[in-house]
């Protein structure tokens, strides 16, 4: 039977060509940290530059929202206001257009946004304002307008004449 290399060399010579295959290996990973250093340091002052240009050129990041999120500016005059009218049961059909194209029922939905109570006590439950029935619950507060409605269904339903009419 032959026997193996190790088993061949003296004691003192393993531990000696042992400690050489470490240090050898220490040595390899060290050279390599250095490199992946070298490699990242010049993407980490790209990613500094471009935030100090962002900072210098003032811009926020904005957060994109699906579907319409802002509400058209108000007041509109009256006959600058789109005219639409009701299709039963299914849509709002555009007859004459105005100072905006927004969908009726993206500005509708976005006021319901906008004007949500959060938690209502309806029939004797605190729960979140999810039905219209909540919002006729919760009374309305009077705006920087003046402008005043019974209640957060009368608010949705009057802000939303102020940028449509039929």
């Amino acid at each position: 039977m032959r026997k193996s290399r190790r088993e061949r060399t003296p004691p003192d010579l393993t531990t000696a060509a042992a400690a050489e295959e470490e240090e050898d290996e220490e040595e390899e990973e060290r050279e390599q940290e250095e490199q992946e250093r070298e490699q990242e340091e010049p993407k980490q002052e790209e990613e500094d530059q471009e935030e100090e240009e962002e900072e210098a050129a003032g811009d926020t990041r904005a957060v994109w929202l699906r579907g319409p999120s802002q509400l058209p500016q108000r007041p509109i005059p009256l006959a600058r206001r789109p005219m639409i009218r009701p299709v039963p049961d299914r849509y709002w059909m555009r007859v004459q257009a105005g100072a905006h194209k927004r969908k009726p029922n993206g500005i509708l939905g976005t006021l319901c946004r906008e004007l949500f109570p959060g938690l209502v006590m309806h029939a004797g439950i605190l729960e979140p304002a999810y039905m219209w029935d909540h919002y006729i619950t919760v009374p309305d507060a009077e705006d920087r307008e003046g402008m005043s409605f019974g209640n957060k269904a009368k608010r949705v339903v009057g802000e939303f004449w102020v940028r449509a009419r039929i």
